[in-house]
């Protein structure tokens, strides 16, 4: 995975809950029951490091976090 491949899988699937800059901000994150994580902070915690793939839900599971209108 390039890292222009990175920015846009995090653009389509990520960006919405976590915002555009990772810190859970983005324009679904108030219809959560959850809030996201601050994916800034759990980078610093990696040592500034992305955060890897495994560490975070899958798909099917995150959208159980979803408040339904």
């Amino acid at each position: 995975m390039s890292p222009a491949s990175g920015q846009q899988m995090y653009s389509a699937y990520c960006a919405v809950c976590h915002g555009n800059d990772g810190k859970g901000g983005g324009p679904a994150a108030e219809a959560l029951k959850v809030p996201p994580p601050d994916l800034t902070v759990l980078a610093r915690k990696n040592g500034g490091k992305k955060v890897l793939k495994g560490s975070l839900l899958p798909l099917e599971q995150s959208s159980q976090f979803l408040v339904r209108a």
